[in-house]
């Protein structure tokens, strides 16, 4: 009786082992993938027993990159309603061809024959566009001086410095930097990528390049705007992880 009692303890222990073995054997097969660089004394990396083999179908979910989506361009029509085209006794004005960038506004008065030291300027708060008045356009620095104008935008609009007298004293191409924020006159391929990136969903409406003008400017301020982020017409963190770049 006891000899039958000893055998069947021994085969319990050993069928106990075998299955510990196959647990073990099983999560290392889901929880890591082989080490195959040296370890730093030199010796072999730890081998993976051949039944441990991972699963090519089945990929682990934790190690595929985080995929964000940008959004398509939804932006406000740049149009100026009759009720806002109209001065302050009332007399409608004649404006032509607005424009819009980072949630501003701006039309020229059809009254100036060539062009006109000030056009009017309108935002939009809350999807509506509320009028703030005229602004100087002789230098991009008077409108975010005297009438608080994003720097990015005054920029995009005026493009002109007064401490110049061409459209070159604002745009100066330079090569980008290799990490970091994008900004005005930055080239090169991280340009080039986000220039892509913003032409797929709407945003860039321009051919891509290699160069950070003033149509990628624009599609950064609109991008920002959607997105409720600062309009400062930088590519941020924030910016460029908006389009899966860095």
């Amino acid at each position: 009786m006891k000899r039958i009692s000893v055998v069947a303890l021994l085969l319990g222990t050993v069928l106990l082992s075998a299955c510990g073995s196959e647990s073990a054997s099983t999560v290392s097969t889901v929880a890591r993938e082989p080490d195959t660089t040296a370890a730093s004394d030199g010796s072999s990396p730890d081998s993976v027993p051949e039944d441990s083999t991972p699963d090519d179908s089945a990929p682990d979910p934790s190690s595929a990159p985080e995929t964000i989506e940008l959004p398509v361009a939804d932006l406000p029509e740049c149009v100026i309603s009759p009720t806002l085209a109209i001065d302050s006794t009332g007399r409608p004005y004649q404006i032509s061809e607005p424009s819009c960038a980072g949630g501003w506004m701006f039309a020229y008065s059809t009254e100036c024959e060539f062009e006109c030291e000030s056009s009017l300027a309108l935002q939009n708060v809350n999807g509506q566009w509320q009028l703030r008045g005229w602004v100087y356009n002789m230098c991009y620095e008077g409108a975010t001086g005297s009438f608080g104008l994003p720097e990015a935008v005054a920029k995009w609009h005026i493009r002109w410095s007064c401490e110049g007298d061409s459209e070159d004293d604002v745009y100066s191409p330079v090569a980008e930097p290799a990490i970091g924020s994008l900004s005005l006159g930055d080239v090169g391929p991280r340009v080039a990528a986000m220039d892509e990136a913003l032409r797929a969903s709407g945003f860039l409406v321009a051919t891509p390049n290699d160069a950070f003008d003033y149509d990628t400017l624009k599609a950064v301020l609109d991008l920002q705007f959607q997105l409720g982020l600062d309009v400062d017409g930088y590519a941020g963190p924030m910016t460029l992880g908006a389009m899966g770049l860095s």
